[in-house]
């Protein structure tokens, strides 16, 4: 394997941002490329070559009083050079093949105020662009793109504090992850449904 990381960083009082570069040249790389199981989960396998190059940039705010505002991104291109796939009858060989539940780009933000000492809450945002559900890259087998939004407000008082989640608050109804059946049958995993969650808690 062959890994090269280059990072570049910038810190102030008020602001913090990271830019790392990442190469990745694998060689007897461990993938998922066997047969699918009766659970779904796929059989790990020798892959030979294959390489993970890209870009993540991380940033977080703090200029504002009570305010931080975060983010982060991921760009990647990932590529298997070659392998053998028998997971569906006579074998067939596959080259320069994205990896399966492998975006290319990845993406997360978040605000988080403090209106007074004991109050607080925080608005999460993720994205991700479409995936491919097997090692074949083939556009019928794709994990469409998605985003969610999620949001924490905590009310602390002494020793108690009560907390209110509330996850896929734009009730997004898209699929979180997916596979392909040894008979090619395309199968989608759904988001769960918006929700809310209210949790006591006592410090004792």
């Amino acid at each position: 394997m062959r890994m090269v990381r280059r990072e570049r960083r910038a810190f102030n009082a008020e602001s913090k941002e990271e830019a790392v570069r990442l190469v990745k040249d694998l060689r007897n790389d461990i993938a998922r490329i066997g047969a699918p199981t009766a659970s779904g989960s796929i059989l790990r396998r020798n892959v030979g070559s294959s390489y993970r190059r890209g870009l993540e940039l991380d940033w977080a705010y703090r200029g504002i009083e009570r305010v931080v505002l975060a983010a982060n991104a991921n760009w990647s291109t990932n590529r298997i050079a070659q392998f053998t796939d028998s997971s569906r009858g006579a074998p067939v060989v596959r080259r320069n093949v994205e990896p399966l539940l492998t975006p290319r780009f990845t993406s997360a933000h978040r605000v988080e105020v403090t209106p007074v000492s004991r109050v607080w809450v925080s608005v999460e945002g993720r994205y991700q662009s479409r995936a491919f559900l097997d090692n074949t890259s083939s556009p019928d087998r794709v994990l469409p793109d998605y985003y969610t939004l999620d949001a924490t407000a905590r009310l602390s008082l002494g020793r108690t504090s009560l907390t209110l989640r509330g996850q896929n608050l734009g009730d997004t109804r898209k699929f979180g992850s997916g596979a392909v059946s040894s008979s090619g049958r395309v199968r989608y995993f759904i988001l769960p449904a918006r929700a809310l969650f209210v949790t006591a808690a006592y410090d004792f």
